[in-house]
């Protein structure tokens, strides 16, 4: 795992009245929102990956966390079907991959708004 991911993993465990665990994976955390909707994030060498549920904080994302959606029957990471369930086939999801904790504050901001 990399510095940036540590720090985001333990921001979403230090807001736990916002972010329940769900379930993780050894490199799948899952989480669900107050309102229902969830997120999983995934740690590479050199980024964060995120799973979303789409919304209007995509309006507002920034080009360079390179934003790809999903249709509902495209496949993506089989960790998902337990992570994060409503992230996985026969739902929308959207996958950044940020480049940094500041990139994750930011995503996560407009998440929540």
């Amino acid at each position: 795992m990399n510095i940036d991911f540590d720090r985001a993993l333990e921001w979403l465990r230090a807001h736990s009245m916002s972010f329940t665990p769900i379930h993780q994976t050894t490199r799948t955390y899952g989480f669900s929102l107050n309102d229902g909707r969830q997120i999983a994030i995934k740690p590479l060498k050199t980024q964060i990956t995120v799973f979303a549920e789409p919304g209007n904080w995509e309006l507002e994302a920034n080009p360079e966390w390179r934003m790809r959606k999903y249709s509902s029957s495209e496949g993506r990471s089989s960790n998902l079907k337990n992570c994060a369930p409503r992230l996985y086939v026969g739902n929308q999801v959207v996958s950044l991959a940020l480049k940094s904790y500041d990139d994750f504050e930011k995503f996560i901001s407009r998440y929540l708004a």
